[in-house]
C-alpha cells in the first residue's frame, strides 16, 4: 500500500536526508519569484524551489540557480517536504487566503513548517512551538538561518507540527469526511484552530 500524501518520513530520517535548504514547492503566484530569490540573492540562503511555470518569472540562468525540479506530485511531493529542511509556504494573495493548505500537508508530513504570518496560520499553529511565522523577506531571511543552524530545534517543532496537524484533523481525508459528512446534512462540531 502507498504511503498517503501526508505520512511522515521513515524510521531513522534525519538532517542527513534533507538534501534540500529552504525549500519552495508550489507555482510563484503573487510576490514570491522576488521573494525567493532575494533570499538568495541578499540573504545568501540555499533555495530549491518545484513547480510549474518558474520559466515565466526566472530567465535561464536564475532558473539554473533556483528552480531544481518541475511540480512533484504524489509521492515526490511527499519526499520533497521530507527532503526540505525548511519548508516555505505563503497564501495567494489573489484569492485572498488566510491559510495556506500546504501548511496542513507540510506539518503532517512531520517537516519544518515556515509560513507567512495570518491570522489563520496563527489560530491553526502555535508560533514558534508547532510552526514558525514571517511577516517579512527580511524576519523570513533570519528565522531560516538560525533554524537551518538549530537542527534539533527545528526536529522538535516539525514533531510538535506534526501532533497538532493529527489531533485537529489537518489531514486531507479528514476534511475530506467533514466535507462529506456536511452534505449529507451531519453536523459535526466545528474545527477550531
Amino acid at each position: 500500500m502507498t504511503p498517503p500524501r501526508t505520512s511522515p518520513p521513515p524510521a531513522g530520517w534525519s538532517d542527513s536526508n534533507r538534501t534540500r535548504g529552504v525549500s519552495f514547492i508550489g507555482t510563484p503566484y503573487d510576490q514570491r519569484p522576488q521573494f525567493l530569490r532575494t533570499l538568495a540573492e541578499k540573504y545568501g540562503l540555499p533555495i530549491a524551489i518545484s513547480g510549474w511555470q518558474w520559466e515565466k518569472h526566472y530567465p535561464p540562468e536564475i532558473m539554473a540557480k533556483y528552480v531544481v525540479s518541475s511540480a512533484l506530485k504524489d509521492a515526490k511531493y511527499r519526499e520533497g517536504i521530507w527532503q526540505s529542511k525548511i519548508n516555505l509556504t505563503f497564501v495567494t494573495e489573489s484569492n485572498e487566503e488566510d491559510v495556506g493548505h500546504k501548511a496542513f500537508e507540510i506539518t503532517a508530513c512531520t517537516a519544518f513548517l515556515l509560513a507567512i504570518r495570518t491570522p489563520g496560520h496563527l489560530a491553526a499553529f502555535e508560533e514558534d512551538k508547532e510552526a514558525v511565522f514571517f511577516s517579512s523577506v527580511e524576519e523570513c531571511a533570519e528565522k531560516a538561518r538560525y533554524y537551518l543552524n538549530h537542527p534539533a530545534e527545528r526536529e522538535a517543532i516539525a514533531q510538535r507540527g506534526r501532533q497538532r496537524a493529527a489531533s485537529s484533523g489537518y489531514d486531507n481525508d479528514t476534511q475530506l469526511k467533514r466535507v462529506l459528512l456536511k452534505l449529507d446534512g451531519v453536523e459535526e462540531p466545528p474545527l477550531t484552530f
